[in-house]
């Protein structure tokens, strides 16, 4: 009888150690979101800012398809909303990061956390 007991404690045992184990800390907390300042400069007088939400290792892309409709060609930025670029004037949609200009495409660009994004047209002569 004592050899059952033993028996089944160490069949159980096991089970119930695995069965209290702590879940993993990834599965505990949620994934993380961080914020950016969104701008669309569309013209002089029509301007869409916002503050938009993203996470960790979003491109710059996928955030601005998150508010506007965008149209893009070879990575490129050609229609946001509707207003297109132009080539015939040589007016094309730029993006600044930070008040700089951007250093890669918008399905390149990583967004990071507390980044202001502006988008604007620019005429090239």
């Amino acid at each position: 009888m004592k050899r059952m007991y033993l028996l089944a404690l160490s069949l159980l045992l096991p089970l119930f150690l695995i069965a209290c184990q702590p879940q993993k800390a990834a599965e505990k907390v949620s994934e993380k979101t961080y914020t950016a300042t969104l701008t669309v400069e569309f013209s002089a007088d029509k301007t869409d800012s916002q503050t938009v939400e993203f996470k960790k290792g979003d491109k710059v892309a996928n955030i601005l398809k998150k508010s506007h409709k965008i149209e893009l060609k070879s990575g490129m930025v050609t229609s946001i909303d509707g207003v297109n670029q132009d080539q015939a004037t040589s007016t094309y949609w730029m993006y600044d990061v930070n008040g700089e200009m951007a250093p890669k495409g918008v399905e390149e660009q990583v967004a990071k956390d507390g980044d202001k994004i502006k988008f604007y047209l620019q005429t090239y002569k």
